[in-house]
């Protein structure tokens, strides 16, 4: 076919227009992606084996919207490394999602960090609460950590700083936390997992309520059960563990990363909750990653402008396909 013969005309036009719009509802993680599901499973122009600027692996990254006017970055993202066998917590801040700089060293011996701002900015000036996997005694344990500004926390300096103490059965390990709702200035909302047998048995499903920040940090926290049963019946009996919450077209949704077989890494996978219903995802790669966990999804404004949502996961090695072990991260424009 020669190019005059590519050319329609008439009613051709209207055809060819018909078809090219299909294609491009058809494309994975375009505009034309209308559900949540859709744009987890279709990632569009992904990005694996995500490091920041100094080298390190952006392990668990989490996004958010900086609210700063230029010329700061747009974004600030929070994630851990490893520096020999220990695990560390730093920021960076990007102005693409793509490029990342690194910022700051927010603790050490700690991992899986989650971040929450307090106000919208730039009127009422952003500040952010942060959790993580802390190492404790016997274990791990969480902890959290307040910014009163953008700036404090790319210099990596809370006002603020309180390790939950244990309350689960097991007194062991505790957990890949994230926040439920937006922080306020007097209760955090966090999701975490436990392991009621030290190690030996399956990790599942808790939530706490922290309030008196900064005076009682008083704690409550309680097994959430029914995403485990839910868990366990969508086919994930293994360890129950990382989760991230998102509103995307006004529903509120959660990914969960559970394992399909007990203590194989690379049987994990993750899970969307719509608030009724435990579904089964299948993440889509041309290079043949199945092992996806720690996913997080976040609300931010693209670097378009337009409105979007980020979503990272991290690949484990025995699931890795030709992709690479480590994080992989994409975004699209909601709905």
């Amino acid at each position: 076919m020669n190019a005059r013969e590519r050319i329609p005309g008439g009613d051709g036009i209207a055809r060819w227009l018909a078809l090219l719009v299909i294609g491009l509802l058809a494309m994975p993680g375009t505009a034309g992606a209308s559900t949540f599901q859709e744009v987890v499973e279709q990632p569009h122009a992904p990005e694996f084996g995500v490091h920041d600027s100094a080298g390190h692996t952006m392990d668990g990254l989490k996004v958010l919207n900086s609210t700063e006017a230029p010329p700061a970055d747009r974004y600030v993202g929070v994630y851990h490394f490893e520096s020999g066998t220990t695990f560390v917590t730093a920021v960076a801040t990007s102005n693409d999602l793509v490029q990342w700089t690194y910022r700051a060293t927010l603790a050490t011996g700690a991992s899986q960090p989650a971040i929450a701002r307090v106000g919208a900015g730039p009127v009422v000036p952003a500040s952010f609460w942060t959790a993580w996997e802390a190492d404790c005694e016997r274990g791990s344990c969480l902890e959290v950590a307040y910014y009163p500004s953008v700036g404090e926390l790319l210099a990596g300096r809370a006002v603020l700083r309180h390790v939950i103490p244990r309350t689960m059965p097991g007194d062991c390990n505790e957990g890949t936390p994230n926040f439920f709702s937006r922080p306020s200035a007097v209760t955090l909302e966090i999701g975490f997992h436990y392991n009621s047998t030290c190690h030996t048995g399956t990790d599942r499903e808790a939530r706490g309520t922290l309030t008196g920040l900064g005076t009682t940090w008083s704690w409550s926290a309680s097994a959430n059960e029914g995403i485990d049963d839910a868990l366990t019946a969508a086919g994930a009996p293994g360890n129950h563990g990382d989760r991230d919450r998102v509103l995307y077209n006004g529903t509120a949704y959660r990914v969960y990363e559970a394992q399909l077989q007990p203590a194989v890494f690379e049987s994990f996978r993750p899970f969307l909750w719509d608030g009724t219903n435990m579904t089964p995802l299948n993440v889509q790669t041309t290079c043949g990653a199945t092992a996806f966990a720690n996913t997080t999804t976040s609300r931010v404004t693209l670097p378009s402008g337009a409105a979007g949502v980020f979503i990272s996961h991290f690949i484990f090695t025995g699931g890795a396909g030709s992709c690479g072990a480590g994080e992989m991260t994409y975004f699209a424009p909601v709905g």
